[in-house]
């Protein structure tokens, strides 16, 4: 008895190959959570169209596909939301929806990149590299977010740092210019004195 039921082939023979196939049929392929029933139309939990012709449940699934990547791109999972638009586009690759859809994603996940690019060089003092991703923004997509608003901010600090630079580099050559000075001076002092000396000891010998 133990034997038979150790076989393979016997125990799904005794389980039953329709059960495991029932199983299987009574859930979702798109979110793999149970029907209610066999023969569902629909699935009550994502909205797929489990029964149709094929083109129907084609289109189904893209709509399926836009609500998911909607709620990625919302959360800004960029990769993610892109992906499943190009799954969209596999089902009906000469879709132009879903084209344009896959367009704005990508540039609207560039556009977040670039600005965050910014923000971290502008809060590292890199303000070059800073106006230079908001440039990059302002040339594509002027109007978004506070952009401008930035640059004006940015190059008030650059020019607030290149006057501290100036008068920093002001005091240094003022500085450098008085040690050179106080050299010479230091220099002819002691000339001054070897020639007094010099000429007392002669003046002594005479």
């Amino acid at each position: 008895m133990h034997g038979w039921l150790s076989s393979g082939g016997a125990f799904w023979a005794f389980v039953g190959w329709d059960s495991i196939l029932i199983a299987q049929a009574h859930q979702c392929p798109n979110c793999q959570k149970k029907l209610q029933s066999l023969t569902a139309v629909y699935c009550p939990h994502c909205g797929m169209i489990l029964k149709g012709k094929q083109k129907d449940l084609d289109q189904s699934r893209i709509a399926m596909l836009y609500r998911q990547a909607e709620e990625c791109v919302k959360n800004e999972e960029w990769a993610e939301g892109i992906y499943l638009l190009i799954d969209a586009l596999r089902l009906e690759p000469n879709n132009n929806e879903t084209q344009k859809r896959i367009k704005v994603a990508r540039h609207d996940y560039r556009m977040t990149r670039l600005y965050e690019w910014s923000e971290e060089h502008y809060f590292a003092r890199n303000f070059e590299a800073a106006l230079q991703n908001l440039q990059e923004i302002q040339e594509e997509q002027p109007d978004y977010q506070d952009v401008q608003t930035m640059i004006d901010e940015i190059e008030i600090e650059a020019r607030h740092l290149d006057k501290k630079h100036i008068r920093k580099n002001r005091r240094k050559r003022f500085i450098n210019k008085s040690a050179v000075g106080l050299y010479y001076l230091l220099i002819m002092a002691f000339v001054i004195v070897l020639l007094t000396a010099l000429s007392l000891f002669f003046t002594t010998v005479v």
